[in-house]
């Protein structure tokens, strides 16, 4: 999930694209050794591939959290 201060609360599900980028910058490693570095990769394809994430435009108030929590059921199925 990433988030970003809007006027508005919104949410949109993440690309594989996206997905994978978005967890990518957040992870650290040692790139420099290959197996390591192609461990990571395989890793991050296999969550951005069949683990939704999503970006969250919001306001700092409580509705934010009712829009992220209905798109998250959602996706479940706990409609």
């Amino acid at each position: 999930m990433r988030i970003k201060q809007a006027k508005f609360n919104a949410i949109k599900r993440q690309n594989t694209l996206e997905s994978y980028a978005s967890v990518y910058s957040s992870c650290s490693g040692f790139k420099a050794d290959r197996r390591m570095a192609d461990g990571q990769h395989k890793t991050l394809e296999h969550i951005a591939m069949n683990v939704p994430c999503y970006t969250l435009d919001c306001l700092p108030d409580e509705d934010a959290a009712r829009v992220c929590a209905a798109a998250v059921r959602k996706e479940g199925g706990d409609e």
